[in-house]
């Protein structure tokens, strides 16, 4: 299952780049500054959401109960990070419970990458630092759906 999951995010992730430099035209898409970055972080925000989704789906055993309890998580996520609302309107207490919240660290990395055409060895330091925190909440999502699964089949 957890196989599945991961092959169909990698599909759809690829078809959203494919989308993208269809619409953006190919050259002036590859040109653009720190564009490998962007593709990156995109990449690893694709595997965290799918760990999400992947925990949430072990945890919750109803299939008409996972929208109910999917939706407001999402939509408080969303709220939280940065999606919905720029992370410079956001007070200092909201950023820091969002950094329990992967997708701030996605949300950071975008911000800093729109003002930087180049990034210093201080910024490449903070890409990785971000990469890296977004990757170990999906290894960690990923290994608590494998307990729940486990637990599950035991009990």
């Amino acid at each position: 299952m957890l196989l599945i999951f991961i092959i169909f995010g990698i599909v759809i992730w690829l078809l959203s780049l494919v989308i993208a430099f269809f619409m953006y035209g190919r050259m002036d898409l590859l040109r653009a500054p720190n564009i490998s970055i962007y593709i990156l972080n995109s990449f690893v925000m694709t595997i965290t959401a799918l760990a999400i989704a992947y925990f949430m789906g072990m945890l919750i055993k109803k299939a008409n109960m996972i929208s109910l309890i999917v939706t407001p998580v999402s939509l408080g996520i969303s709220f939280m990070s940065g999606v919905f609302v720029p992370l410079s309107m956001l007070g200092s207490t909201v950023k820091k419970i969002a950094g329990f919240i992967p997708v701030y660290w996605y949300e950071d990395l975008n911000d800093m990458f729109s003002g930087f055409k180049q990034l210093s060895k201080n910024q490449l330091n903070t890409v990785y630092t971000n990469l890296l925190l977004q990757l170990l909440f999906a290894v960690a999502l990923i290994g608590g759906a494998l307990f729940v699964v486990k637990y599950k089949r035991e009990f």
